[in-house]
């Protein structure tokens, strides 16, 4: 994207492109088109809702050096529709998370096309795939980390947006077994307005038979840029007369959408809660390490007002972003945010 030249392209079509980029973010990549994503099993693995993934597989990559006495590990869990190679451009000497000085490990999320999910099931594909929930995601994490890895305490956990629900979720269920947290546009409790926002994406995702979805594919991946960005942004991004063009390369994106993943995923963000909205002092009571929230305050795709609450609740800082990009601020302000995340880390 750095090497358009602006000028030469035109003012319109240089935001028009810019706008396109963002589409790349969050479509499930074949393993073979970036970095060779490793594999760890698991065996069966019970949910909390008494159902079996069979044969349970966690997609992982690793960067950076393992201290002898493990003190530097970082998990990244993976975001909505995204995956461990959507999150590499975070990690790196002078990125978010330098893997220099920490062993960065980017973990792949149930349902995210390479750990477990309806796509790559051999016994439980497609609707057969048992339903999950954020918590399970982390639980399998957890079992990845201390019987696979050997690694029984975190230096920090960190994730964006999904990957930040996942690190709430860290707090709640393991306090004890990292020093650091920094959740990003995550959430620990939904709002009405989120549980409005997810029903919708679930009501269109259901209605997926498993075979031509596309249709579906492009109607939630239109909803998702109207509520990942605010209305601003497209009208400053998107020109009017090139909305067709915008429009073609959203149905185009659409296609890699592997549907029936992203409902799982989806079914499991819309019923996310890290405990009951009057516990919340509980959790930051239980949690003894520190805590930086990032929020947009312009972020409509997840709300950020229990984050703000959690906060206080914590004594944590609470690092806000004021961007017309709306949730994909983690992007357009991927400097600002790395920077922040990387001194609170240091």
């Amino acid at each position: 994207m750095q090497s358009i030249n602006k000028l030469f392209l035109g003012e319109y079509l240089y935001r028009i492109l810019v706008s396109l980029f963002f589409l790349s973010l969050f479509c499930t990549i074949s393993i073979s088109s970036f970095a060779q994503v490793n594999m760890a099993e698991i065996g069966d693995f019970q949910l909390e809702n008494n159902q079996v993934i069979k044969n349970c597989k966690v997609g992982y990559l690793t960067f950076g050096k393992l201290n002898p006495d493990k003190s530097n590990a970082i998990l990244f869990p993976t975001w909505y529709a995204g995956n461990s190679n959507s999150l590499i451009e975070y990690v790196g000497e002078n990125q978010m998370l330098d893997s220099t000085k920490y062993f960065v490990i980017i973990v792949d999320a149930l349902g995210d096309g390479f750990s477990s999910s309806p796509s790559n099931s051999k016994e439980q594909a497609g609707k057969d795939f048992p339903v999950f929930s954020i918590k399970d995601m982390v639980n399998v994490q957890h079992h990845f980390l201390t019987e696979f890895m050997q690694i029984n305490h975190l230096y920090a956990v960190t994730g964006i947006s999904m990957g930040g629900m996942q690190t709430y979720q860290w707090m709640a269920s393991y306090p004890d077994f990292m020093d650091k947290l920094a959740p990003i546009f995550g959430s620990p409790i939904l709002s009405s307005y989120d549980k409005l926002t997810y029903g919708i994406f679930n009501k269109m995702m259901s209605l997926c038979d498993g075979e031509d979805c596309g249709d579906i594919a492009e109607a939630t991946l239109m909803l998702e840029y109207l509520l990942g960005q605010t209305p601003e942004f497209r009208v400053n991004n998107t020109a009017s007369e090139y909305y067709t063009t915008f429009l073609d390369e959203v149905c185009k994106e659409a296609e890699a959408y592997k549907v029936l993943d992203l409902y799982r995923q989806m079914t499991a963000i819309s019923n996310h809660g890290i405990c009951e909205e009057g516990n919340l002092q509980n959790v930051a009571d239980n949690f003894k390490g520190e805590v930086l929230v990032s929020i947009a305050n312009q972020d409509h795709l997840v709300l950020p007002n229990s984050s703000k609450v959690l906060a206080q609740k914590l004594g944590a800082e609470l690092f806000e972003i004021d961007s017309d990009c709306g949730h994909y601020s983690f992007w357009c302000e991927k400097d600002l945010l790395s920077e922040r995340v990387r001194r609170f880390l240091d």
